[in-house]
């Protein structure tokens, strides 16, 4: 036998068996990758379940989570409060507000907030484009988490970036608030001082809180004639 010709015999015999070892191990580690995923599924729905279960009793919710208003007395204003100092309780943010959305203009107005001063407030009482991080919320109807202004591209050099950093706001959480079909009826936005990690927990809570605001806030709607 051609000795040429068996060396490459077996170095094609090596490519093949390699080959093949290395499609058995991406197929483990695709098997390893769903399985891990869906562990992390299931722990998130079992901790948004605990969430849920203990939404009625927690002290820090008050009003919120125990007596929900009924279509006739709901006051989105005293909702938007409430809700704004549950959000600020659970998650421990220095600072937030909520803006609910005025359907005449398209746009978001301020309707409760703890921590700002007055500057803040002039700047973002009207919200009607995608420019600051409550209005990306709003457009995206995704909750959307900057942990340092600083580094957050889309607000590099921007009047947002100069009025958040001059009243004392390193991270931002602005979590959509949805009526039952998806429809926007404004953002609630919590703040820090320093730089933050927002934590998957913080993401839970803000999800389940922002979820029964929303479906309180739609029972303010009037009745359909």
């Amino acid at each position: 036998m051609d000795p040429d010709a068996d060396d490459l015999r077996r170095q094609i015999e090596h490519l093949i068996a390699r080959t093949r070892a290395a499609q058995r191990r991406a197929e483990e580690l695709r098997l390893d990758a769903a399985v891990s995923r869906r562990r992390v599924e299931e722990r998130e729905t079992d901790t948004l379940r605990r969430l849920e279960r203990q939404w009625a009793n927690s002290e820090k919710l008050g009003d919120l989570g125990r007596n929900p208003p009924t279509r006739s007395h709901a006051d989105p204003g005293g909702l938007a409060d409430a809700g704004l100092r549950a959000a600020l309780a659970l998650t421990g943010a220095d600072m937030g507000n909520v803006q609910l959305l005025d359907r005449a203009t398209g746009a978001l107005t301020i309707v409760a907030d703890h921590g700002f001063q007055q500057p803040f407030l002039d700047f973002f009482a009207v919200v009607d484009d995608d420019s600051s991080v409550c209005g990306r919320a709003m457009v995206t109807r995704k909750a959307v988490a900057v942990r340092d202004i600083g580094q957050d591209r889309l607000l590099s050099g921007t009047p947002e970036f100069r009025v958040l950093r001059e009243a004392g706001v390193r991270a931002v959480y602005s979590a959509p608030l949805l009526d039952r079909y998806g429809t926007v009826l404004g953002v609630l936005s919590v703040h820090r001082r320093g730089r933050h990690e927002w934590t998957r927990q913080d993401h839970l809570l803000l999800r389940l809180l922002s979820r029964h605001l929303g479906d309180l806030l739609s029972t303010t709607d009037p009745e359909p004639e």
